[in-house]
């Protein structure tokens, strides 16, 4: 059995071929959460944001 030796590839080459992986995968990720950035806040959600919100404006300053 012979063994193959994979050339090396530049460090060049490699650095471009990262930077597109991660281009394409940050392409995916937009798509995949873009509907759920856009969706709205459920009721329940707000409601406690607006508890939290009556509470800090009651509290004194300090």
């Amino acid at each position: 059995m012979t063994s193959k030796t994979i050339p090396a590839v530049p460090e060049e080459r490699q650095q471009k071929a990262a930077r597109s992986r991660q281009r394409m995968l940050g392409k995916a990720l937009a798509e995949l959460y873009a509907s759920v950035a856009t969706e709205p806040a459920p009721d329940e959600f707000m409601r406690l944001l607006a508890e939290t919100d009556s509470k800090t404006a009651a509290s004194p300053k300090r």
